[in-house]
């Protein structure tokens, strides 16, 4: 987290509501532009798009410069 944040802390929350599993991940960090990633940012983001859209998921990330990134996922999960 650190090394591409340059934040010292995260908060991770988990919530299951309405079939869903609800997983928040944010920092107060340096942020980047969400429209425009940094140039070599490799494929974190893309493979978790692509992990969660295979399972019926879907990703949001929210992100401003020197003010933090939260990123939020959500996944169809059934408890029986």
């Amino acid at each position: 987290m650190k090394r591409h944040s340059g934040a010292d802390k995260a908060s991770v929350g988990i919530e299951w509501s309405a079939g869903n599993l609800h997983v928040t991940v944010s920092d107060h960090g340096k942020g980047f532009d969400v429209e425009s990633p940094p140039v070599g940012s490799g494929i974190g983001i893309w493979s978790m798009q692509e992990r969660l859209r295979l399972l019926g998921g879907r990703l949001q990330i929210q992100s401003n410069l020197m003010q933090g990134t939260r990123i939020d996922a959500w996944l169809p999960f059934k408890i029986e």
